[in-house]
């Protein structure tokens, strides 16, 4: 039997359709899991279908978008000694056995003793980076060495500060 007999074209393009989305949906949330771009696995799911689906299953994960996803909302921080990833919470570092410093976002109280932006970049402490820019501190300051912030996390390697800084138009 002849599938044209079945179904009429515009029934076979609504059912088309609909697999691509289905599957552009499967695959943006199994994406957005691994950091990646959910418009772009959309697309990829709706334009290849079960491919594009089992693609986005086998992609492996953007652990530095993760990451970044996590310091910004505040579940996770860097830890000032090694830079590795630990949770907010934590009172010690599991990487470094180090007691991690307690961290408080009201800059105006002073709880947090941080000369510069400088300080802050050394320290590896992206939340605080981040929060000193809201506040508006000059990005391209130069430290009494001669320094930007920008060089100090160069020096550290740290790209996710290093990505932050340029953000904010660090040269």
């Amino acid at each position: 039997m002849d599938v044209t007999s079945v179904y009429s074209f515009s029934e076979l393009m609504i059912y088309i359709a609909i697999s691509g989305i289905i599957f552009g949906v499967g695959s943006a949330i199994s994406a957005a899991n691994k950091g990646r771009s959910i418009f772009l696995w959309f697309l990829i799911g709706f334009l290849i279908g079960p491919f594009g689906f089992i693609l986005s299953l086998v992609v492996a994960k953007n652990t530095n978008a993760i990451e970044e996803k996590a310091i910004n909302s505040g579940e996770m921080r860097k830890c000032p000694f090694c830079a590795e990833i630990v949770k907010s919470e934590a009172k010690i570092c599991k990487h470094c056995s180090k007691e991690l410093p307690e961290i408080s976002f009201d800059l105006a109280s002073q709880k947090i003793q941080v000369k510069s932006i400088h300080d802050a970049v050394y320290e590896g402490n992206w939340s605080l980076v981040n929060q000193l820019l809201k506040e508006g501190v000059d990005v391209n300051q130069i430290n009494p060495e001669g320094k930007t912030p920008l060089e100090i996390a160069r020096e550290r390697g740290d790209n996710l500060i290093i990505k932050l800084l340029i953000s904010n138009g660090a040269k």
